[in-house]
């Protein structure tokens, strides 16, 4: 293929000019052209702002993390209307009587069985 010899034109080409000047004489002559950014770059892109693609949260364990919304977007979605994954067993008690059918008892039975073993590791 022609690919590793068109490469090294271009290479050879843009290397001098840093990634602002290479894109501007592109677009001048009707090239689109873009940089290739890293994901924290991506992220405060004016693209991603005015999309709203990010949406920060606190969390009791990590602090303020943004997440990522849904790309499309649709009429009944509101965004930042997510929450962040809940903190390891804090739905253990509801699930454990709505889908088990444990009762309170054997519930706090168990979970002072699981903080007994979390001790000993």
């Amino acid at each position: 293929t022609n690919e590793p010899a068109l490469r090294a034109v271009i290479e050879a080409w843009a290397a001098p000019l840093g990634a602002a000047e290479a894109i501007a004489r592109l677009e001048a002559e009707g090239i689109p052209a873009a940089p290739i950014w890293d994901l924290a770059q991506a992220a405060r892109s004016p693209q991603i702002a005015a999309r709203q693609l990010l949406c920060r949260r606190e969390t009791a364990a990590l602090g303020a993390l943004d997440l990522p919304e849904q790309p499309a977007l649709f009429a009944s979605y509101a965004r930042g209307a997510q929450a962040p994954a809940p903190d390891l067993g804090a739905d253990t008690a509801d699930i454990l009587a709505t889908v088990a059918g444990w009762d309170q008892a054997r519930i706090a039975a168990f979970v002072d069985l699981v903080s007994t073993l979390k001790e000993t590791d």
